[in-house]
């Protein structure tokens, strides 16, 4: 007999320790529930970077926003406008890259001089390709693409410039073959 009470005891503490989690449960998920979810932060976030994608800027009351009575015979079947279909634009950013490397390192191995044969392949294939490539690789949201797309075009503009520089009317001296080495390796 004494032993069926002590069991009961047992069971009984058993219960209100498991109410009593089940209440701090409870109480938990009411504090989630009133503060913003994950789920319903990333929701805002990727209904935010769909209308950015979408090019709608500005604040309104509708979900969609501002621009959200935009024609849509424009979309296709699938509901994917033809903004949505771009071409990878990777493949001209490396070929841009790799030719005007290879121009510039034919001249350093002394097959021809520096003229403006590499010059303009610097400026114009080196540089303005490269950054086309990094701003639509900005479009397509890859990050690791436009940063350094942008920054090859770019360091193909600065060489270019670097090398004129000197031989305009500005009267700034033609950097050192040490300065030009750490320039190169930086």
């Amino acid at each position: 007999m004494q032993i069926a009470k002590e069991v009961q005891k047992v069971e009984g503490a058993a219960r209100q320790s498991a109410r009593g989690d089940d209440r701090r449960q409870a109480a938990k998920l009411s504090a989630t529930r009133s503060s913003p979810s994950v789920k319903s932060v990333r929701e805002d976030y990727s209904l935010c970077c769909q209308s950015v994608r979408e090019g709608q800027t500005g604040n309104s009351e509708h979900p969609e926003g501002p621009r959200s009575n935009r024609d849509k015979t424009s979309r296709g079947e699938h509901g994917v406008s033809m903004s949505d279909k771009l071409a990878n634009p990777a493949p001209l950013g490396l070929l841009a890259f790799g030719m005007t490397t290879v121009l510039l390192n034919l001249h350093n191995a002394g097959f021809y001089p520096l003229d403006s044969m590499i010059l303009a392949m610097g400026f114009a294939y080196g540089g303005i390709a490269q950054i086309i490539v990094g701003s639509m690789e900005f479009r397509k949201g890859n990050t690791f693409g436009t940063v350094a797309f942008t920054s090859y075009g770019l360091f193909w503009w600065s060489l270019v410039v670097l090398l004129l520089l000197p031989k305009g009317s500005l009267g700034v001296e033609a950097p050192s073959a040490t300065a030009l080495a750490a320039y190169f390796f930086i």
